[in-house]
């Protein structure tokens, strides 16, 4: 066999890797790209994932035309995936893009599993107001407050909710004399920026006090919701 020496000419060295490229966009559906911090995985005419890191808070990305620069780069059904560093306010959330009409990015957000944290206050611990304390057992942000009448509430009064290290805003419930069990009730909103309170890590303790004003007795069983940080 002969034997060949020499380098191979650049432009088919450079026409071999776009080719071997293309074959793994292909087998794989694996095309990588990062403007301004953008990285995506997903085959060309494949709707994609894409992760975007940042130091904004959520509320500022979910903030009226924060992506919008971007809009050329999306397509409807991809998914957006960002993860924000900022403090108290970041964590992780994943949107569908429903629409890029005209440089307008509109986006969907795709709600998280959630964590519930339960609990039972009885006719004793009601009555005398005793605080019921619940463990999280994974980082995330408290969002809401749910509850219902498990026996009849002789006098009302309002749960609240805190943690050991600070209060929450939002998440009280208000519970009216009289109301007879199955009644269910809704904590006030628990705003997702500007709460650090709401904020809890894995092993944080959350408590739930019910005011002295239910001295009459009844039982109340509800759940906290955590939405995870990850």
């Amino acid at each position: 066999m002969k034997k060949v020496t020499g380098q191979l000419n650049p432009d088919f060295v450079a026409l071999l890797e776009m080719t071997h490229k293309h074959l793994l966009d292909i087998q794989y559906g694996l095309h990588a790209f990062n403007p301004a911090g953008l990285s995506s995985s997903g085959a060309q005419n494949v709707t994609k994932i894409v992760r975007y890191d940042t130091p904004d808070a959520l509320g500022t990305v979910e903030g009226a035309g924060y992506f919008n620069s971007y809009a050329m780069t999306f397509e409807t059904g991809d998914t957006l995936q960002v993860v924000s560093s900022a403090s108290p306010d970041g964590g992780f959330r994943a949107y569908q893009v429903t629409a890029t009409t005209g440089g307008t990015l509109t986006l969907a957000r795709q709600e998280a599993p959630r964590i519930a944290l339960q609990y039972f206050v009885n006719e004793t611990d009601l009555a005398a107001g005793t605080p019921q304390y619940l463990r999280a057992y994974a980082p995330g942000r408290v969002v809401d407050h749910l509850a219902v009448v498990q026996t009849t509430i002789v006098s009302g009064g309002t749960l609240t909710i805190a943690q050991t290290t600070g209060g929450i805003t939002g998440g009280v419930i208000t519970v009216s004399g009289g109301a007879l069990a199955g009644t269910a009730l809704n904590g006030t909103t628990v705003p997702k920026t500007g709460n650090p309170g709401a904020v809890v890590t894995t092993g944080g303790v959350l408590v739930v006090t019910p005011s002295a004003s239910f001295s009459g007795g009844g039982a109340i069983s509800g759940e906290i919701l955590i939405e995870p940080i990850t």
